[in-house]
């Protein structure tokens, strides 16, 4: 168990937050490509999850400072993202309206889990130093999908004097690499304070994952519809888009709902994690209502809803994102940031708060190589490299850009 709690602590792909090389329409050919990717929570600093990720020494000291900064209810998440599209807008100078058409790939691992300050005093102290207590796993759930897909750009774009408009969707195929989601919506351990028995119980709870066997790197097929409406002037850019309105067909899946009570007594309880298998094969009281299915399901896909603001001022500009993800523990996201206006080396700050994490602060730069090419990095997490004790989220992101 105490395995199985880590994995879902400590699944390797981690936080997307935002990046700039957004797809936009400007009567040009155009080759895009984004990656990115880190690690966030609402209440872990980024000093404990380097020592966990990367497996070092968690000493208690650093549990006990990590411990007060917890909230009841927390966070921890992210995704690790590559990307790339082929963009075209066919110019037509005799008529204001161009299409648009395209095609891209791009690979997704994202989780998130929403956990209570109990589950983390169970996984780094363990039960026993709290006998006698109910510890709370009430609202605790975990979301982890992996995926690839394929898909095909189409849309018109409008030309007038001040401004241009497009609207665009992408038709995607999804391959469906794995997922896994668990809900607890009402549960609880306690341990007597002799430790003469220890009570697990689970109300209207589920488990729901992909085959954990199979060595196919395709486990289900789906499709997911993207929606872009942009606005574009000299001195303004505004996009709204709404991603991943889809899902995946997975070939085979393990669907359980849990309403259940475990006693194990008559044992000396010094650790839930020292439970042998042949101890859990002789619970002595089992009151439970399990409801196993086997067989493909339909999973939605995390839906991403993004609006984003640019301007254009003399010496730099300003730009403000906001983001929500649906079907995912992630608070609205919300970013603003300022660059300066060179000619070639663009450095610029952003200023964060949302999504999986609290408060962020990050440096980037845009390198423009001539006019067809521009380079983008930075990090919307720097705080977590320079103040690790108090900062809970670190990320990088890279792109390029070329017109052709």
């Amino acid at each position: 168990m105490k395995n199985y709690i880590a994995i879902l602590i400590s699944f390797c792909s981690l936080a997307l937050t935002a990046q700039n090389n957004f797809v936009l329409p400007d009567s040009s050919n155009q080759f895009i490509f984004n990656s990115c990717g880190g690690v966030g929570s609402s209440g872990i600093t980024q000093k404990f999850i380097n020592k966990f990720l990367f497996p070092n020494h968690i000493d208690r000291d650093l549990k006990d400072e990590t411990l007060k900064k917890l909230n009841e209810n927390n966070l921890f998440g992210g995704s690790i993202l590559g990307q790339f599209n082929l963009f075209f807008d066919s110019k037509n100078y005799a008529s204001k309206i161009s299409n648009i058409f395209g095609i891209g790939f791009s690979s997704n691992i994202q989780g998130n889990l929403s956990f209570t300050k109990d589950l983390f005093k169970l996984t780094f102290y363990g039960n026993q130093p709290f006998a006698g207590e109910y510890l709370s796993l009430n609202n605790t759930s975990f979301n982890k999908v992996s995926y690839s897909n394929i898909e095909f750009s189409i849309g018109k774009t409008i030309s007038g004097k001040k401004a241009r408009k497009s609207l665009w969707i992408d038709l995607g195929l999804v391959l469906g690499h794995s997922f896994t989601n668990f809900e607890l919506e009402k549960a609880s351990i306690y341990t007597e304070e002799n430790g003469d028995y220890l009570d697990i119980n689970i109300e209207n709870s589920k488990f729901h994952f992909s085959d954990t066997l199979s060595l196919s790197l395709v486990q289900g097929f789906g499709v997911k519809l993207d929606f872009h409406y942009s606005y574009q002037s000299k001195k303004t850019t505004f996009l709204f888009s709404a991603e991943n309105l889809g899902g995946i067909r997975w070939n085979s899946t393990t669907t359980a709902s849990l309403d259940t009570t475990l006693r194990f007594d008559g044992i000396e309880i010094g650790s839930i994690f020292q439970l042998s298998d042949s101890v859990l094969n002789e619970v002595s009281t089992l009151d439970s209502l399990i409801k196993i299915k086997n067989g493909s399901s339909f999973k939605n896909l995390p839906i991403n809803l993004t609006a984003y603001f640019q301007k254009e001022l003399n010496f730099f500009r300003i730009d403000f994102l906001l983001r929500y993800r649906v079907n995912s523990n992630f608070t609205p996201h919300t970013r603003f940031g300022a660059n300066l206006n060179l000619s070639v080396f663009q450095p610029g700050i952003t200023v964060a708060y949302g999504g999986h994490s609290n408060l962020q602060a990050g440096i980037n730069a845009d390198i423009k190589l001539i006019k067809k090419i521009k380079i983008q990095v930075g990090t919307n997490n720097l705080l977590g490299t320079l103040i690790p004790n108090s900062s809970t989220a670190l990320d990088a992101y890279a792109g390029l850009k070329m017109k052709f």
